[in-house]
């Protein structure tokens, strides 16, 4: 870790909304909005002893008060006067770090009035030793919403077939068990939620019908059929965890599906399971995510420090969360249905992708 400072001015904006900047100018004007600091104090040699990382951790501390984000090093920056990371990805030897989480914008408000009475600020630059990248399965890697969209289609039709019963009903309320079900099996850590054998009888109990143990076994067998039948991977998945894989070790981190041979098959018929070092299934821990224990069985199983890892997952509360509380770096994968109905960024999320491939810029 280095660390040097920086000082305040009173024309200090920080409200740049892509890009930050540390100087060693003295002054600074109303038009530098992204200028964070001034008087800076760094030194060139030192931060590229940390740029040889994959990634950096900047922390500014003032007071109390801080304010983190990460970037990828530049490692041919070589500006001895200015210190300046982006969101984007422009490159210039006083670029020293591109795809920033934060920027000048994001300086909390306390911090930014410090800045403006011209007090000091400590700053540190880290670099981050990754060593592993884990993710979900399902709207990570995998067609999850796709595949369930044609699924309760086609077992509602068949339902309708079997009962003479309206088969939209039957969708709306296999579409409401696969809300419901596993919005409890999170709230109360039951991961016997996710089985199917509970969601078909409630459907058949609100469509007024009793089903016997013997129909509950057949469709459930049905569902799952279809599912891993039409479980594919996500545009992109598979090059690039090949391309990462040869980088980083790899983890799958994934929840229940009710009994552990369903998800494996799943994930078999992606074709992506021969990608990960090791894999934690809810079904086989008997928990569901966000619990700590499913997070805390993958790093043991590598024997790795949260520091060293990457979580990416497409549900922020329940993938990043408790990863971000460990002290993972977090990617949202937003796709499915959790990209709409989560409209805001939440504040543990430090990378935000739309497509899985643009993990191969990131890292």
């Amino acid at each position: 870790m280095y660390r040097f400072t920086i000082k305040g001015h009173k024309n200090t904006l920080a409200t740049h909304p892509t890009t930050i900047e540390f100087t060693k100018e003295k002054e600074v004007t109303l038009n530098g909005d992204c200028i964070a600091g001034v008087d800076a104090t760094f030194d060139v040699a030192a931060l590229l002893r940390e740029f040889a990382y994959p990634k950096v951790e900047i922390k500014m501390v003032q007071k109390g008060e801080h304010f983190t984000f990460y970037a990828t090093p530049n490692k041919q920056f070589n500006d001895d006067n200015e210190l300046v990371f982006r969101k984007t990805d422009f490159l210039s030897t006083r670029t020293a770090g591109i795809y920033a989480t934060r920027a000048a914008a994001d300086i909390p408000k306390k911090m930014r009035q410090a800045l403006q009475r011209e007090e000091h600020v400590h700053v540190s630059v880290k670099g981050v030793p990754i060593q592993y990248i884990f993710f979900d399965f399902d709207d990570t890697l995998c067609n999850f919403f796709e595949a369930r969209t044609f699924c309760h289609k086609t077992i509602s039709q068949d339902l309708t077939k079997r009962y003479n019963l309206p088969s939209q009903r039957f969708k709306e309320l296999l579409d409401t068990a696969d809300l419901q079900f596993p919005k409890q099996a999170s709230a109360k850590n039951d991961v016997l939620l996710f089985d199917r054998h509970k969601w078909f009888p409630w459907i058949m109990q609100k469509m007024g019908k009793a089903m016997t143990p013997k129909e509950c076994n057949e469709w459930v067998k049905h569902y799952w059929d279809c599912m891993i039948s039409h479980s594919f991977p996500l545009p992109g998945a598979a090059s690039t965890l090949a391309i990462l894989k040869k980088k980083y070790r790899l983890g799958l981190l994934t929840d229940a599906d009710g009994k552990k041979e369903y998800k494996k098959a799943r994930i078999a018929h992606s074709g992506l399971s021969g990608f990960f070092d090791a894999s934690v299934l809810g079904d086989e821990l008997h928990v569901v995510k966000p619990h700590p224990s499913m997070f805390h069985a993958l790093l043991h199983a590598f024997e790795a420090k949260p520091e060293q890892c990457v979580m990416i997952g497409d549900k922020p509360w329940g993938d990043l969360l408790p990863a971000k509380k460990l002290g993972m770096i977090t990617v949202w994968m937003k796709h499915g249905i959790y990209a709409k109905q989560v409209t805001e960024i939440p504040p543990y999320v430090d990378y935000v992708i739309t497509e899985i491939k643009q993990l191969q810029q990131l890292f």
